[in-house]
């Protein structure tokens, strides 16, 4: 956690709690590895876990929908000792697919942070 200054108490508050919470989970998952013998430090094991991709194609229909169809790309078998040491599947998923509806309104598709 660093020093990060917020106009609010309550933005402040909320940084350490997420900060705090950050810490907690990949504690946990350091210790799940170290009881299956994997040591690496935090950095080590983000570098490996990153050479797994997540691959979404979008394509437009003659209709006006949108398809998106998502891949998980294969690990490697340092990111698959992760996954067997912490209990997760190697891909979450194969392949999905998701067909969005034809939008009619497209003037009011600004970002509304309200």
């Amino acid at each position: 956690m660093r020093p990060v200054f917020h106009q609010k108490d309550i933005y402040s508050e909320a940084h350490i709690y997420g900060s705090i919470l950050a810490y907690m989970v990949v504690n946990t998952i350091r210790q799940k590895l170290k009881a299956k013998g994997i040591r690496d430090d935090w950095s080590n094991i983000v570098r490996r876990m990153n050479t797994q991709k997540l691959i979404t194609s979008e394509m437009k229909t003659r209709t006006g929908r949108t398809i998106y169809i998502k891949k998980c790309s294969k690990p490697i078998v340092r990111v698959r000792e992760i996954y067997h040491a912490l209990n997760y599947k190697e891909c979450p998923f194969f392949q999905k697919k998701s067909v969005l509806p034809k939008r009619e309104n497209r003037k009011n598709e600004s970002l509304d942070t309200s």
